[in-house]
C-alpha cells in the first residue's frame, strides 16, 4: 500500500451532547504544501462497550485500536474524530446510568459536530463502528445520511441473544471442564446453579425502574441492559441504505464472525463482507486456541499488537471506492 506523508494536526475537542460535554480528539491530516483550511471526507469512530477511553484502552489492556484506526485512516487522507463516553475519563455525564439510547445519542452528536467542521466534507463523512458501536452505527445510518458505514465485530441478532450468549459460553465452557475439578463441579451441580442464578439476576434487572440496581458489591447498569434487551439491530439493518463494510475475524470469540453474512442479507445499499483468518475482537493477529474463562489473559498478551495486516487494505480499497466511483459496486463476500 502506498499512503501520502501527512503531517498530523491533532487537537483536544469538546462536543456537545445532549446530557453534557464529551471530549474528543479530531485528527486532520495536512499535506504538504496544502492548504490548511482544506476539506477532507472524514470517519467517526464509535467504540465498543464498557468504558475505554476515546484510544480504546481499559483495565489494564491499552489495546489502542481506536488510535492506531485513527492514524491508519489519517494517513488515507480522512480527519478523523474519537471520544470519551458519557461519564468516563474526561467527559460529563454518568456511565453507569448511561441507556443503550443516550449512547446512541452522543454518537449522533459527534457525527453532527464532525459534519458541521470546517475542514471536513459534509458530503464525505462515514462512521466506523466496532462491537457495540457497530450497533451504533447501524441506527444512525438507518437516521443520518452518511456517505458509509463500517461495521468491525458487528453482533447482528436480537439483543436478548447478544446479552445472554457470553454468559452462556462461560457456562459451556465449564461445563466442560475435565479431571477433578470438572467432576466435583458436576457432583455439586454448580453449573445449572450458576445457570438459575444468571437467570434470576437477568429478571431482576429487567424488571427494575430505575438506571442502576446494587447486586452485592456491585452496581449495575439496569438501563443500558433493559435497552439493550428490547432493542435489535436486525430491525436497523434493512434501513441501511448507504454503502456498508462489515469485517470480523474468524478468531472472534465474543462475536459470531458469521454474523457478517447476515448483515449482507438484510442491508438494502451496497455491502462488502470479509471474515479474516486469524484476527480476534481487538482486530489483532491471533493464532491459538482462546476461550471465553482466559479472554482477559489473551487480551494482555496482546498488548502493543498492530492492527491485523489483512484489515488495513481491506479498509483502504472500500474507502478509496466510494470516494472515486459515482457507481455503486456489487455485493461481495469473502471468507
Amino acid at each position: 500500500m502506498m499512503y501520502m506523508k501527512y503531517d498530523i494536526h491533532e487537537t483536544d475537542v469538546t462536543i456537545e451532547a445532549p446530557d453534557g460535554k464529551l471530549a474528543g480528539t479530531i485528527a486532520i491530516p495536512v499535506p504538504p504544501h496544502s492548504d490548511a483550511a482544506a476539506k477532507h471526507p472524514a470517519i467517526l469512530l464509535i467504540a465498543g462497550s464498557g468504558s475505554s477511553d476515546r484510544n480504546g484502552n481499559s483495565g489494564g489492556i491499552d489495546a489502542n485500536i481506536y488510535h492506531n484506526l485513527s492514524n491508519f485512516l489519517i494517513s488515507l487522507g480522512f480527519v478523523t474524530l474519537r471520544y470519551d463516553k458519557r461519564g468516563t475519563h474526561k467527559s460529563e455525564g454518568d456511565f453507569n446510568a448511561a441507556g443503550l439510547w443516550d449512547l446512541v445519542d452522543d454518537a449522533e452528536a459527534c457525527l453532527q459536530y464532525l459534519k458541521s467542521h470546517p475542514n471536513c466534507d459534509p458530503e464525505n463523512v462515514f462512521v466506523l463502528g466496532h462491537s457495540e458501536g457497530a450497533i451504533f452505527t447501524a441506527i444512525l445510518a438507518s437516521r443520518n445520511r452518511i456517505a458509509g458505514a463500517i461495521m468491525l465485530a458487528g453482533f447482528a441478532d436480537t439483543g436478548k441473544v447478544m446479552l445472554t450468549c457470553q454468559a452462556e459460553q462461560v457456562l459451556d465452557e465449564l461445563e466442560a471442564t475435565k479431571g477433578f475439578k470438572g467432576f466435583l463441579m458436576r457432583l455439586l451441580r454448580l453449573i445449572p446453579k450458576a445457570r438459575k442464578r444468571n437467570e434470576a439476576t437477568i429478571q431482576q434487572i429487567l424488571a427494575s425502574t430505575e438506571d442502576t440496581i446494587k447486586l452485592g458489591p456491585a452496581t449495575i447498569n439496569a438501563k443500558w441492559y433493559r435497552e439493550h434487551y428490547a432493542t435489535s439491530v436486525l430491525d436497523y439493518l434493512p434501513q441501511m441504505t448507504c454503502p456498508v463494510l462489515a469485517i470480523t475475524g474468524d478468531r472472534d470469540i465474543q462475536v459470531n464472525p458469521q454474523h457478517v453474512h447476515i448483515i449482507a442479507d438484510l442491508v438494502k445499499g451496497p455491502v462488502e463482507t470479509h471474515i479474516i483468518p486469524e484476527m480476534n475482537h481487538l482486530l489483532c493477529r491471533y493464532t491459538s486456541t482462546h476461550t471465553m474463562l482466559k479472554l482477559q489473559q489473551e487480551y494482555q498478551q496482546l498488548i502493543g499488537s498492530p492492527l491485523h495486516q489483512e484489515l488495513l487494505p481491506l479498509l483502504e480499497s472500500w474507502l478509496h471506492k466510494q470516494l472515486h466511483s459515482e457507481s455503486t459496486f456489487e455485493q461481495e463476500e469473502t471468507v
